[in-house]
Order: structure tokens, then C-alpha cells, then sequence
């Protein structure tokens, strides 16, 4: 497989909250066959709004405002976002935050732009994302990105579902999550790999970078190894006391 397609799962338009504040918040509305996806995302102060357009695939951190089930809109604070909604996310600390990063690291992005940038793998007890060149990925592109990701780094890393890629997993809305008394729950509202768009994100640290090879070597990974990667991306984390529901509070607070 070496061609991705998404689907648009919502719509989404800027509002304001009164009239008397004129704040402005962006308002999502679920296709009708996924607002059940929603269901218990208002028990996470947080999610992460993925979006996708010809050039990229863009992640928003965004506080979650208010959710409605019934009629399948997400108000959330971030007003900047571009492209179409592809997934929805729970912001887990243990997934999308890190202790502390002490130094300046560089903006970096191989974007997604319709293939696959590279895979997973784990050779001699170390796991490795392996770019690819390709039409649209040129060694040299490869390599100017790497010159950028220094040992130490957190880099965001979006990669595919691959196992999960079936129809009647895209269509599934609703889903039990695997943690004592975890209630059934909405897909957006969980970490699982059946949803419409089977795509996962995981903030990595930057062991070592083998520029000329198109390699780095991570620590953090969690997915089987040969997964195709889709993105990598710079990591960044705006927000602070994240909240979750009881069912996840056993989860550390950062990776």
C-alpha cells in the first residue's frame, strides 16, 4: 500500500460564544455517521484535532470547550485551523507530553503528502525510523530535515493503522477501552486503532540521527515493527494541567 486516502469526518466554522465578548472559538460539526465518535470525549480537558490537506498533515492541541452528542459538535478554542478533519483525539499526557525539554530544538516536518515517508523498524535492540526516497521525497530533502533533528530531540511521529485499514473497522463509532471501568466510549475519545481514519500519533526522543543512512534511532515508538510512517513533525505542547477521566488517571504524566 502505497497510496493513502482520508476521508473528511466533519465540518467546522468559527464562532463567537456571545455577543457582549465577541470570543471567538471553532465550532465542529461530526459527519452524521460519526457523532456517536464523541461520546465521553467531554470527560478529557484536551484533544488533539488532526487535519489534512494536499501538502500535510497538521495536528492542533486544543482545549475542549463543550461536546454535544446528540447533535455531534466539538467546540474547542483553537481558531487557526486549515485543511480537513481526519481524526480526532484525546490528549493523553503519557503519549503527547514530555517531562521538560531543555534546550531549543529546531522547527522540523517530512510531511505526508499522499505516500508513505518511511517505516519502523527494530534491528540488534534498536528501534529505528528508516525514511524512504520517493518521487515526492528526494534524498536530499531527507537529509536537509535530518541536519535539523539533533540527539536529545522530541519529534512528533504520525504513522498508520495498517492492521486496522478494513471497511468495517472505518465504519466502527464506538468502542470499550482496555483500562478498568473504562466506560464504552466514543473512538475520538479513545486511543484506539479502529476509527475512520486509522491513523496514530507518538512523541518520540531522538537517540541518534545517521543523516546519510535516513535513519534516526528512538526511543517511545509503540507500534509493530515495518509500520509506515506517515509524518514526522516538530513537537510541541502548549498546554499545562491536562486533565483526564478517572478510567485514565492511572497513565503517567508525561512520556
Amino acid at each position: 500500500m502505497d497510496n493513502i486516502e482520508f476521508i473528511s469526518i466533519a465540518k467546522y466554522e468559527l464562532i463567537s460564544s456571545t455577543i457582549t465578548t465577541q470570543k471567538t472559538m471553532t465550532k465542529i460539526t461530526l459527519n452524521k455517521d460519526f457523532k456517536k465518535g464523541l461520546v465521553e470525549l467531554n470527560n478529557f480537558s484536551h484533544c488533539i484535532i488532526f487535519t489534512h490537506n494536499k501538502e500535510s498533515i497538521f495536528c492542533y492541541e486544543t482545549k475542549v470547550l463543550e461536546v454535544n452528542v446528540t447533535s455531534g459538535e466539538l467546540l474547542i478554542n483553537e481558531t487557526t485551523i486549515q485543511g480537513e478533519i481526519i481524526d480526532i483525539k484525546p490528549c493523553l499526557p503519557c503519549e503527547d507530553r514530555v517531562k521538560a525539554i531543555i534546550k531549543k530544538q529546531q522547527p522540523v516536518s517530512i510531511p505526508f503528502n499522499g505516500n508513505f515517508i518511511g517505516e519502523y523498524l527494530f534491528k540488534n535492540n534498536t528501534a529505528i525510523i528508516q525514511f524512504h526516497e520517493s518521487k515526492s521525497l528526494t534524498s536530499k530533502e531527507i537529509q536537509a530535515t535530518l541536519e535539523l533533528i539533533k540527539k536529545g530531540d522530541y519529534v512528533r511521529i504520525l504513522w498508520y493503522f495498517h492492521k486496522f485499514d478494513k471497511k468495517e473497522y472505518r465504519n466502527i463509532c464506538m468502542c470499550t477501552p482496555p483500562y478498568e471501568n473504562a466506560p464504552k466510549s466514543g473512538v475520538f475519545a479513545t486511543r484506539s486503532p479502529v476509527r475512520p481514519n486509522p491513523i496514530a500519533s507518538t512523541v518520540v526522543k531522538v537517540e541518534d540521527v545517521h543523516k546519510n543512512n535516513h535513519q534516526i534511532k528512538v526511543c517511545g515508538f509503540d507500534g509493530f515493527e515495518n509500520t509506515m510512517i506517515l509524518q514526522v513533525m516538530s513537537y510541541n505542547s502548549s498546554y499545562d494541567n491536562i486533565k483526564v477521566p478517572k478510567w485514565a488517571e492511572h497513565f503517567t504524566e508525561h512520556k
